[in-house]
């Protein structure tokens, strides 16, 4: 991947995270760490690991990620302006015109003002920067919706499926939304979770069953048989994540173990093309 200008300015971890959260092509460094076991790294989209990274702030209390700074520099930057024991705080939108956060604030202020041109412009940003962002891609598909575009709002539903639950958003409305359809563009047809969507609940911890795991799982083989890298890097990601959410018994009672998943998830983007590791020294 990719290593920006001013790597050597933060003191990269370098190790490979042998958890499913934080993201695999995430990596931690240790400027402004508060010790509360949240840091801020750097992070590849899927696809773009020939570009700069983000930068990304971890909440491990909720599992989320928050894309603060579109940049290394945006960060430093930021950074300077506060103590080196203190937390930097989101940038304004002034100060980081790119930031994924940023921008999916200041579109949500946008659309409660009926504002929808702007943020359909500020989503398209967000998703420019880190198209995995899975809380802007609910926002964006609410966007084709209201303007009437079906298929677009389609194709970015699976996609909000399909992308890490870290990432943000709430799927219920939109699973519902997707159950009710009766058809989709073409390109979609034989698409494993639009053939799939009346059975998918997105809905998952507190039960001793969930079939939604099967049809992820499923799909994300489907994926790979169909040519579709990205589908398939992306929901294996977001299975990893799901079920280390889960009890032990639960993974237990699915197959699921950590380590060969992890494992199976390193192969297979090496397989298919993606490069998820750094160099070890820079």
């Amino acid at each position: 991947m990719k290593l920006p200008q001013r790597i050597s300015e933060v003191t990269l971890d370098r190790e490979v995270y042998n958890r499913p959260y934080p993201p695999l092509g995430f990596y931690g460094f240790a400027e402004h760490e508060l010790g509360n076991g949240d840091v801020f790294g750097l992070y590849w989209p899927f696809g773009n690991e020939h570009r700069d990274p983000v930068v990304i702030e971890t909440s491990h209390d909720d599992w989320t990620l928050n894309p603060k700074f579109s940049s290394i520099d945006a960060f430093l930057l930021k950074a300077s302006k506060v103590d080196e024991f203190e937390w930097v705080d989101e940038p304004l939108l002034t100060e980081d015109p790119l930031s994924p956060s940023a921008c999916l604030r200041e579109a949500k202020s946008c659309i409660s003002k009926n504002d929808y041109e702007t943020a359909v412009g500020l989503l398209d940003i967000c998703l420019k920067v880190l198209p995995e962002f899975r809380a802007a891609i609910i926002s964006r598909c609410a966007q084709y919706r209201l303007s009437g575009d079906s298929d677009n709002a389609i194709r970015a539903a699976l996609r909000a499926i399909i992308s890490p639950p870290s990432f943000g958003g709430d799927l219920a409305s939109l699973v519902r939304w997707l159950a009710s359809l009766s058809e989709c563009p073409s390109d979609l047809q034989e698409d494993p979770l639009w053939k799939n969507r009346r059975k998918l609940t997105m809905r998952f911890g507190g039960l001793k069953q969930n079939d939604d795991y099967i049809i992820l799982r499923n799909a994300i083989d489907q994926y790979v048989m169909q040519g579709k890298k990205m589908e398939a890097i992306l929901l294996m990601q977001t299975y990893g994540e799901l079920m280390f959410r889960e009890t032990i018994s639960f993974q237990e009672r699915y197959g699921y173990n950590i380590s060969e998943h992890l494992s199976r998830q390193r192969t297979m983007t090496k397989n298919l093309g993606f490069s998820r590791e750094i160099p070890m020294e820079s």
